[in-house]
């Protein structure tokens, strides 16, 4: 997925600035506190007349697996893990949370079909060495465009009149999933793919995604409703 090389581009940002803290302790925010148990992999989801995704909620999570043209792939979660003042904190996690980048962003959010009505209120990322750095206000500015591309598929226009066909991910078989074509801009290119889009998945929607002429793909690994839990802070080892 050519959005993911921008995300990749959107981390470095971010650890290159703002303020910091060594496994320090991020603002009060109401979070999950527990994680829940995915669905049954190999079932079915069944179509719905829904045409509109769901508004965000604390709990919320989806997982995916990004396959790459050069062979590689890599799993990125994305989770609804707190509140504060209106806003959610959409939390990014890249590969294993111990080991991978954890990136959490303050979103607030109008309309789910209206990329206009998206504001980035602050940033934080989790760094190798648990340092967490954090972007707000005025050192936010700069790199706000940079999220707000990053997260273009959380966006989707109505869904009335879509084509409709069943598709099978690693998650389930999803019945009646919206497909529609779309344009993806990265900060190397544009370029053009199927989306399959199912109202029961949280957050964005998205079942599977296609790239036009290339073998990049993005598939659903499991996903819930509740249980979201922030993996910003890595747990102290015990002496």
């Amino acid at each position: 997925m050519s959005r993911f090389r921008f995300l990749l581009g959107a981390w470095v940002a971010l650890a290159a600035c703002g303020k910091t803290s060594a496994d320090g302790a991020p603002p009060a925010t109401t979070a999950g506190t527990s994680v829940a148990e995915p669905p049954a992999k190999g079932g079915e989801v069944p179509s719905t007349t829904a045409t509109e995704l769901a508004p965000f909620a604390v709990g919320q999570w989806s997982k995916y697996r990004i396959s790459m043209d050069d062979g590689t792939s890599t799993e990125v979660t994305y989770k609804i893990v707190g509140e504060e003042q209106g806003a959610h904190w959409l939390e990014i996690v890249r590969g294993a949370a111990d080991a991978g980048t954890v990136m959490q962003l303050l979103v607030g959010l109008r309309s789910r079909s209206e990329p206009g009505s998206l504001e980035i209120k602050a940033a934080r990322i989790r760094m190798p060495n648990n340092q967490i750095r954090e972007l707000r206000d005025e050192t936010l500015k700069p790199s706000a465009e940079a999220y707000r591309k990053t997260l273009a598929d959380i966006f989707v226009p109505s869904l009335a009149g879509a084509p409709r066909e069943d598709v099978t991910v690693p998650a389930a078989t999803f019945r009646g999933a919206y497909k529609r074509q779309q344009k993806v801009e990265s900060s190397q290119a544009t370029s053009d793919q199927w989306v399959w889009i199912h109202p029961a998945v949280p957050i964005s929607g998205v079942v599977k995604s296609e790239e036009l002429g290339k073998p990049n793909k993005t598939e659903l690994l499991t996903w819930g409703t509740t249980g979201a839990k922030s993996e910003m802070q890595r747990e102290r080892a015990s002496p």
